[in-house]
């Protein structure tokens, strides 16, 4: 089955603008990976990010 065209591209209003969750929690282990200054375990980052170790 093709894939459907549409008759016209997402304007610029239309996009969403929030953030993709998965992005937005790897962009923050980044963040804290880079700036730290020591080891960290995953409970430690886990907690820092506000997130559970599963995910």
């Amino acid at each position: 089955m093709p894939l459907r065209q549409t008759s016209q591209p997402l304007q610029a209003a239309e996009r969403s603008s929030r953030p993709v969750p998965a992005v937005a929690r790897a962009a923050g282990m980044l963040l804290l990976l880079g700036n730290g200054q020591e080891e960290a375990s995953l409970t430690d980052l886990a907690r820092l990010l506000g997130i559970h170790k599963s995910t």
